[in-house]
């Protein structure tokens, strides 16, 4: 990984396919073993965030807009978050992998199959 990724964005993020493949494959492989993955779902919706309807009055409901969503099961546990929104503008495909790599390396060290891991691996974002 590039300590200093150029701020340049270089992925469009309305196609749920360049940002699984750019993003998302990437760091799943270099973080997870061989078999631990069963399922991985990358999609552009709505805001699926969970809020409680009474919540939702004090403006904390879901966000307007469009975003990509990754839901990975593994080992029988399951994550998922939003990747980023759709933007016009192109996003930094070093940095979505980079703050997903950090929040991914969380869940393994926290889930009852990677228990108190701190998962490294190398990996790099694939060209255009």
């Amino acid at each position: 990984m590039d300590e200093h990724p150029d701020p340049e964005g270089d992925l469009v993020t309305g196609d749920a396919a360049t940002v699984g493949r750019r993003v998302v494959a990437p760091v799943l492989e270099a973080l997870f073993r061989p078999g631990e993955v069963e399922h991985v779902d990358v999609r552009v919706g709505p805001d699926r965030t969970a809020v409680p309807e009474h919540l939702r009055r004090g403006h904390l409901g879901p966000e307007p807009g469009l975003f990509v969503w990754l839901s990975v099961v593994a080992v029988g546990e399951t994550y998922e978050r939003r990747i980023c929104e759709v933007v016009e503008e192109p996003e930094n495909a070093e940095w979505l992998a980079a703050d997903l790599h950090s929040d991914l390396q969380d869940f393994i060290a926290e889930s009852r199959f990677g228990w108190g891991e701190q998962r490294e691996g190398d990996w790099s974002v694939p060209p255009v």
